[in-house]
């Protein structure tokens, strides 16, 4: 017989990490849920949660989704480790700052430029910007 994979029923640290696209149009909470969705029931969730969100396009602040992260996550039954981070940031004043749109005008002219590639630049503007407004 082949070798194969056995699921064992004991207790486990299972390491998450999930990054926040502001462009991406799915709710983040539906993200976080799709991402932890069948974890096993003995798995000790270390989530590290990054990346950024239009706190506009969801209709929440920082502190209301990191609320609403924990009460999604109380509600699977699924256990939370200590270690978890919740490092998301808004940036809703950044993309809809006047700088930002020429740049992303800029961008999307560039056609050379892979799709990573844009994306990369993207986040390293965003990044730029909120230590210049932090």
């Amino acid at each position: 017989k082949e070798p194969r994979e056995m699921p064992l029923n004991t207790p486990h640290y299972l390491h998450v990490r999930i990054d926040l696209d502001p462009f991406n149009d799915e709710n983040p909470l539906d993200q976080i849920r799709k991402k932890l969705k069948g974890t096993h029931e003995q798995a000790k969730i270390i989530l590290e949660i990054g990346g950024y969100f239009n706190s506009a396009k969801i209709g929440m602040t920082e502190t209301q989704l990191k609320q609403e992260i924990r009460r999604l996550i109380e509600s699977t039954g699924i256990h939370l480790d200590s270690k978890s981070e919740f490092k998301h940031k808004d940036v809703q004043e950044i993309i809809e700052d006047e700088l930002f749109v020429k740049f992303l005008e800029k961008l999307q002219e560039e056609e050379i430029l892979e799709e990573n590639r844009k994306n990369e630049l993207i986040k390293l503007a965003i990044q730029a910007m909120m230590r210049r407004n932090g």
